[in-house]
């Protein structure tokens, strides 16, 4: 939000968030704070869409997720991204480009 992004995908290979996030249920749990925070924040949005992707399509995010539970605070890369997940975000783009 704070890079003033408002037309956003929001992908999860989470089946339990995407339908949490999709269906407006109320998770009584920890999830049900996360949800509540990401429709909170998506209703800033000019659009923004939820979309369930399997943990193999989506190893830029999960890799993310995995190394993010080693730093103490929030972090964001906007246009340089860790060393871990270099692999990952290089075949991204060739599977786009073909």
């Amino acid at each position: 939000m704070e890079a003033g992004y408002r037309n956003v995908v929001l992908e999860t290979d989470s089946m339990q968030l995407y339908w949490a996030l999709t269906k407006g249920y109320n998770v009584a749990s920890s999830l049900g704070t996360v949800v509540r925070d990401i429709l909170g924040l998506s209703r800033a949005c000019q659009a923004c869409e939820f979309s369930y992707v399997r943990r193999s399509g989506n190893q830029v995010a999960h890799t993310l997720a995995e190394i993010s539970k080693s730093y103490g605070g929030m972090r964001v890369w906007l246009e340089d991204f860790p060393n871990a997940i270099e692999q990952y975000v290089i075949a991204d783009c060739v599977s786009m480009n073909e």
